[in-house]
């Protein structure tokens, strides 16, 4: 029988690989039909559709499996009972397809429907292939063909699940593959595990699988969640490993595709329920760019069109020794600090968080802030910062004066919600127009009345934990975004909306900022799971939600810390070494993510003003982590850089100590990390200057790559600047990127022989600026800002620091002066420009 079994694949994987390459060959119909198969196929992947199993396949171009014997799948509620419908075994299938254009680009639209039996809904199953597009959208739809409403409680556009020849493929061997989710559980929504595949993965919103042997990846998940909980599961799912017989490949047993509806969405009579579109896109060798096509179309679905607010760095209060004990002079007097010693490096605002009101749900201030609100938005502001404030709108303390007055607004919790909300608080019925118009002047307030620019959203998944919502018939997806979209309405267009809360894919198009994770204590956190607190779990959630930064919106992986022994003590820890702080504020300022400080600026210590200014701004092009797939704490970041003067990288070398690196235990010790320049992108036979930011030093110019030995929990952030025949710019000392925020131009006058710049400067910082002039060029004097300007030389007077205190903010232009010495034959393997 298994001979059977591989025979019949091996003959229908010819079969497929045949039409598929005649599809394209002759430039056909992106639908065709051939005897019982239906055929979609896109720029990169194609359907293949068993009309009469109804069933379908999804195959590469070429016609290599990457998904076998998949199905769609509803469940719904009808008649007093709930059935489980699928078109693998519906009485009657059909199909129709059109040519379309949309948000995503041109191509088509092909629809298998399935129809059951007597007053059963039908199956609507859609495929979106693109012309230009490397991705496949499918989804499907309930469609009632009563008089009486149903209940949609899942609708599922893929499932797999049935052991033998059915399966998803990537490499040789399932035990090969990693998971990497995107948030783990409804609940669980900030843990963002890598986990073994064949273990087990259940993600939230989407999943990237990738196969350690053959560097292959498989990206999937739901470009949106408007009425339902997106998930996807991928596993072995206690079958055998399914089998290609065409190539011997085994792959994964158990691949779920699902949008639940919490509670049972209403379907009215002859009425259509769909399933927010699923996306599937195979990387065969650049995976991380197939997270960034997934983000992509993910905004293009959402409506969102860019990000286009500068990302916001701030204080906040409660991460310090102050937690909710804020006052009114508290704030004033940070403030100051804040505006004096950090603003000018680019702090862009001030943030008030809990402490301020009078109780949850009483949202006016406390008698700690005897001027109000208002008078604080309007100082900080002064300032030049934008106003910042906490609020948690969606729940309120149960002896509040909307409580008491309201109680019907509340919700009764269910069984998740009794075991994580406390006692003394409720969760506001978002789905109560009463409430939503309370929830509306509560922000109206906040924003129009006392001037916020600026809110931070915290514990609106309460809402979520209810039952017996005043909307019937609707889902909690759709409540909750309905509120979201009610604080948007009140706050208008130009306010910033950071929002701390799970599930994170639910809130895409509604806010500017995302919290990743759970809140960073100032410790390593070494241990694992759900509750895992630190630097270290803060990273894997920021880094494996990176390349949703910028695109979908500006992601917020929650405070550094600058060294503060009383905050430390508020979190019930002892101070960190000063490399462990650099190292996560490295992680975090390279990703270009929102920049939080835990410490209060009129405490900081010069060493602490520094590493706080090092930085500021967020530039806000982030790294990319290079070891995303392979390691448990990726350890390479890199940012490529146009210029200034040249294309460089900055990269953070990182150890994290205990690791895990493609399936091998790695312990904490001090380890030497080597980087070779075809990692970058350069040529493998590449010389490049090598810049390391936190020493202030020049390290060399190596030939092939870069080795630096690193102390656990410790960084090297530096600059990677190909060598270049003639004198060229390396790095600034002002920010971590090391020119990239305030270095705006570097030109080379070839006839002159003088190197120009023009840059931005913070009065009374202590500028040094790094050069490397080779053979047969000879440094000659430097002016910054028309006067004569300090120089030091060292490597054989190649390389020259140009020191220099500004005693005003603003530009300031610097011209470095060259000769020539004796022609000498530049060296060849220099790269010339």
């Amino acid at each position: 029988m298994m001979n059977d079994c591989k025979a019949r694949a091996a003959a229908a994987g010819v079969v497929v690989a045949v039409l598929l390459f005649f599809c394209a060959a002759a430039s056909a119909a992106p639908v065709v039909r051939k005897d019982n198969r239906l055929f979609a196929m896109g720029a990169q992947l194609a359907v293949v559709y068993d009309m009469e199993a109804g069933t379908f396949d999804i195959a590469r171009t070429n016609g290599e499996v990457v998904a076998r014997g998949a199905r769609a799948e509803v469940v719904v509620a009808a008649g007093g009972k709930e059935i489980t419908l699928s078109p693998r075994g519906a009485a009657k299938l059909g199909w129709f397809f059109e040519d379309i254009e949309d948000a995503h680009g041109k191509g088509a639209s092909v629809t298998v429907t399935a129809s059951g039996s007597g007053s059963e809904p039908d199956i609507l199953h859609t495929f979106r292939v693109y012309d230009n597009q490397p991705f496949i959208l499918m989804s499907v739809a309930a469609q009632n063909v009563s008089e009486k409403s149903i209940g949609a409680r899942r609708l599922s556009p893929m499932v797999v699940d049935g052991g033998g020849e059915a399966g998803v493929f990537l490499g040789l061997d399932p035990a090969d593959v990693v998971a990497l989710e995107n948030g783990h559980r409804l609940e669980f929504d900030f843990w963002v595990r890598r986990a073994r595949a064949s273990e087990g993965a259940d993600s939230n919103w989407s999943i990237a699988l990738y196969d350690e042997k053959s560097g292959r990846a498989l990206v999937a998940g739901f470009l949106s969640q408007q009425a339902a909980f997106g998930s996807v599961s991928a596993g072995s799912g206690g079958f055998e490993p399914a089998l290609d017989a065409r190539t011997g490949r085994r792959g994964l047993g158990l691949f779920h595709a699902r949008s639940t509806c919490s509670p049972a969405r209403r379907v009215g009579s002859y009425s259509i329920f769909e399933s927010d579109p699923f996306f599937i896109m195979g990387a065969w060798d650049a995976p991380l760019g197939a997270l960034d096509v997934f983000a992509a179309a993910s905004a293009v679905e959402n409506g969102v069109s860019s990000v286009r607010r500068p990302t916001p760095s701030f204080w906040d209060t409660w991460y310090s020794k102050y937690t909710t004990g804020i006052t009114e002079q508290i704030i004033l007097d940070n403030l100051d600090a804040a505006a004096d010693k950090l603003a000018p490096f680019g702090l862009t605002a001030f943030h008030i968080d809990g402490g301020w009101e009078k109780s949850r749900g009483d949202w006016e201030p406390n008698e700690k802030f005897p001027g109000g609100m208002k008078a604080l938005a309007d100082a900080i502001r002064a300032r030049g910062l934008t106003p910042s404030i906490w609020i948690a709108p969606f729940s309120a303390a149960a002896d509040s004066p909307v409580c008491r007055e309201h109680p019907d607004w509340f919700l009764d919790m269910d069984v998740i919600g009794s075991a994580i909300i406390p006692s003394n608080e409720r969760a506001l019925d978002i789905s109560n127009p009463e409430a939503l118009e309370w929830l509306s002047g509560v922000i109206s307030r906040v924003v129009n009345e006392w001037g916020f620019g600026m809110i931070k959203v915290d514990f609106t998944y309460y809402s979520l934990l209810g039952r017996n919502y005043a909307a019937k018939g609707r889902t909690r997806a759709e409540i909750f975004r309905e509120a979201f979209k009610t604080m948007r309405a009140a706050a208008g267009p130009d306010v910033y909306i950071l929002a701390v809360g799970v599930p994170v894919g639910i809130h895409a198009g509604l806010v500017d900022g995302m919290r990743t994770g759970l809140d960073t204590a100032p410790r390593i956190g070494e241990e694992r799971g759900y509750a895992a607190q630190g630097f270290k779990p803060a990273y894997a959630s920021m880094i494996r939600r990176q390349f949703l930064n910028n695109i979908l919106w500006h992601n917020d992986p929650d405070a550094i810390y600058t060294g503060s022994e009383e905050t430390a003590k508020r979190w019930g820890e002892t101070q960190l070494p000063k490399e462990s702080l650099v190292a996560w504020a490295s992680a975090a300022a390279l990703s270009g993510q929102i920049l939080e400080i835990a410490d209060p600026p009129a405490d900081m210590s010069p060493e602490a003003l520094a590493l706080a200014r090092a930085v500021l701004p967020v530039y806000s092009k982030g790294a990319r982590p290079l070891d995303l797939f392979t390691k448990d704490y990726p350890e390479i970041l890199s940012l490529r850089l146009d210029g200034p003067d040249s294309p460089r990288h900055i990269i953070g070398i990182f150890n994290w100590g205990a690791n895990v690196d493609n399936g091998a235990t790695t312990t904490a010790e001090t380890r030497l990390v080597h980087l070779p320049f075809s990692a970058l992108g350069l040529s493998p036979n590449a010389q490049c200057h090598i810049f390391d930011f936190w020493s202030g030093s020049y390290v060399g110019s190596p030939k092939f790559g870069h080795a630096v030995r690193l102390a656990p929990h410790s960084v090297q952030v530096a600059a990677v600047v190909e060598a270049l025949d003639r004198p060229q710019f390396i790095a600034t000392n002002r920010h971590i990127t090391m020119g990239a925020t305030d270095v705006r131009s570097v030109s080379w006058d070839g006839g002159a022989l003088e190197l120009r710049g023009s840059q931005d400067s913070v009065a009374g910082f202590d500028y040094a600026l790094t050069f490397h002039a080779p053979e047969p060029y000879e440094f000659a004097g430097a002016e910054v800002a028309g006067a004569p300007a300090s120089a030091e030389l060292s490597n054989e007077d190649k390389v020259i620091t140009v020191i220099f205190t500004p005693a005003e903010s603003g530009n300031t232009n610097w011209i470095l002066r060259f000769k020539k010495t004796a022609a000498n034959a530049p060296d060849a393997h220099k790269k010339k420009k």
